[in-house]
Order: C-alpha cells, then structure tokens, then sequence
C-alpha cells in the first residue's frame, strides 16, 4: 500500500469515528430532550393538579368565610361567625366540579362535598376537629389531646350586660381579648376543660341576643371550645381563634373528599384547608 493510500485510509477511519461520535452524541441530545419534556409535562401536569385543589379549597373556605394558617404547633381560624351567606348553594357545588370544571380541567375529576352540607363545615387539623355549625352560628374545637386556646373576638354593638369567666389553677390556658362598642376586655389563665358547659362560661348580652363562649366537658371529652353566638345578623362578629398544640401541626382538612387523576400525576384525599 503506497504512502498515499495509507493516508486516505487513516483520514477515512477518522472521519468515520467522528462521524460515530457525532451521532451518539446526537442521540444522546435527542434522548435527553425527551426526558427533558416529559419531566416538563409531568411538572406541569403537577402544577395543574395543585392549581385545581387549590381552586376548590378556596371555594370552600369562601362559602364559610373561613381562612386557616398553619404556625408550627399553632392552627390559625379566622371567621365571621354570622355572615350572611347562601350556604344552600353547596348542594349545586358537586355538580358543577363534577360536571362543568372537570370537562375545563381535563383528566378524571370527582368532588365529595357531602360531608359539608349537612349544616356543619369541618376541618380535621391533626385529628383535632374545627367545626362550624352554620345553621346555628355555632363553632367548636374538639380536641383528641391538649390544646390552648387565644381568642380574639370582635362585636360591632354595644353589650348590655357581661358575665366572666371563673379561672382555675390548672386546665386549659385561654388567652381572651373581647371587643365591642363598650371597649375591650382581655385576660387570661386556666380553665377547667373538665367541668360541664353550664357550670363557667363567658356571656355578653346584647339586649335579647347573646354569645356565650365556654371551655368544657363536651358529649365525654374534655377541653372542647363553644362559641354560640345566639344573635341577629345586624351586626357582625369577627373571631380569630389559634389553637395550639404540644406538637407539629402538620396539616388541616376539610370533610370533603376530592380524587383528580391527570395522565400519570394525581391527588386522592381529603380537601386542604388553606
């Protein structure tokens, strides 16, 4: 083989490796692009699922003028206590997610929100229970372990008379700032979680109306907050409640079950509360 063929035959040879390299590398480009827009798929098929809960959570806590913050071991409530709101409107709330949102969302969309029609909005926060009777202007807090409470409270009229709490050496720490249009009342110390709710409560009058707000022995458990707020909707009664706990609280709930599956991304579970 003369010096010249020799050459082209190494020239080829290279030529031919680069050319291999060039092509793996170019499949490599092509492979990794793939995965590139199918992780891009997935994340925003991820966002779209958050962006659907979120909507139907916020729905929620807009019908019960209810907006909940999470702090570390403390759970923030924030409610108007008598708005007027047309709560009867739940019952055409499954059928629009389940019939009109689901064909805009895409993918397999199912709302149970039974659980919060029958007059009382529940939210599950750690298995301790936020509820609000909204038929009876009631709220509770139903405790499966210590908590404390700091309320503040906030009444646009003036009250006629005003019964105080009677404080015991040990219980439930609360933490009470009450206002009206007399001025404001706050104190602090333990209540007797123990004891009846007819035995020690705090009650304002407002003429023929009242709301009376107890820590007490509720159907057997120990502990449990009653604000009932036995009065008119002419005037409003902001609260803002934390409930706090010895641990992490590490989530909040409300008693309505949603599924939604998206192509490979889903969420089956109950409702956040946020």
């Amino acid at each position: 083989m003369g010096e010249g063929m020799r050459r082209g035959f190494i020239f080829s040879l290279i030529a031919i490796a680069i050319s291999g390299v060039l092509l793996g590398y170019s499949l490599f480009l092509f492979n990794s692009n793939e995965e590139y827009k199918n992780l891009n798929l997935d994340f925003l098929e991820l966002k779209k699922v958050d962006f659907v809960s979120g909507n139907i959570s916020s729905n929620i806590s807009n019908f019960f003028d209810i907006n909940t913050v999470l702090k570390n071991k403390t759970v923030e409530f924030e409610i108007n206590l008598n708005g007027d709101k047309n709560f009867f409107a739940l019952s055409s709330f499954e059928t629009f997610y389940n019939n009109v949102f689901e064909n805009l969302a895409g993918g397999d969309l199912n709302v149970n929100a039974d659980g919060l029609t029958d007059g009382k909005a529940e939210i599950f926060f750690d298995n301790h229970t936020f509820e609000f009777d909204y038929n009876n202007k009631i709220i509770k807090v139903i405790p499966i372990s210590d908590l404390n409470y700091i309320l503040n409270i906030s009444v646009n009229n003036y009250y006629t008379s005003r019964t105080v709490w009677t404080y015991s050496i040990s219980g439930v720490y609360v933490t009470l700032n009450y206002s009206d249009l007399n001025g404001t009342y706050s104190n602090s110390g333990y209540i007797n979680g123990s004891a009846l709710c007819s035995t020690n409560s705090f009650t304002v009058n407002y003429g023929f109306d009242k709301l009376k707000i107890n820590v007490c022995k509720d159907n057997l458990i120990n502990g449990v907050l009653v604000i009932d707020g036995d009065f008119s909707s002419t005037y409003t009664a902001d609260v803002n409640l934390d409930a706090t706990s010895n641990s992490e609280i590490k989530s909040a709930y409300y008693n309505a079950d949603l599924n939604y599956i998206l192509n490979d991304s889903k969420y089956i579970g109950k409702v956040h509360a946020r």
